[in-house]
Order: C-alpha cells, then sequence, then structure tokens
C-alpha cells in the first residue's frame, strides 16, 4: 500500500478473505488452502520495478480483479510431491 505494510495487510487479508469466499462457493463450501491464496495473489500482480519479485516491490502491486479472474474460471490447480516423489502436470497453453 501506498502507506506502508499497514495499508498492505488491511488490503492483502481482505483480498484473501474474498478469495475464500469465491472458491468456496464455486468448489461446494470448501475453503482453498492458504498456499493456493498466497499463489493466486502473487501471480495476479503486476510487476512495477524489476521483473519478478525483488527487494524494493516483492511481486509487485496486487491487482484484485485478475487474482479474483482466476479463481472465477479455476485457473488453477492443487496438488502434493511427497519426499522424492514425481508428478506431471499438463498445462494447456493458449495460443498468443
Amino acid at each position: 500500500g501506498e502507506d506502508g505494510t499497514s495499508g498492505a495487510a488491511a488490503l492483502a487479508s481482505g483480498l484473501s478473505v474474498l478469495l475464500q469466499q469465491i472458491y468456496a462457493a464455486g468448489m461446494g463450501n470448501t475453503y482453498a488452502g492458504s498456499s493456493l491464496v498466497r499463489a493466486v495473489i502473487a501471480n495476479s500482480a503486476d510487476d512495477i520495478y524489476a521483473p519478478g519479485p525483488d527487494y524494493t516491490s516483492g511481486f509487485g502491486k496486487m491487482y484484485a480483479a485478475e487474482a479474483i479472474q482466476k479463481v472465477m474460471d479455476k485457473r488453477f490447480f492443487t496438488g502434493e510431491v511427497g519426499y522424492f516423489e514425481e508428478k506431471n502436470f499438463i498445462i494447456d497453453v493458449p495460443a498468443g
């Protein structure tokens, strides 16, 4: 947030709760794990300085509309990988 971590904490926690509500509505009233919520927020952020995570701006500026759309469109998957275990996930990437 513009006012530092105090503002950022309020915005991040509010967005997290909103994402949980949207996830639960589309997934039979079950809640997303915190790792999924964090991943959606981080992967939908807008870079504002150097590309990728950096020490100045982290992952960038939260982009709530993009995060909400990702959850609504179910553009995520979850899974677990155990010690010495290997799993493959197929990700379809559209042209363009």
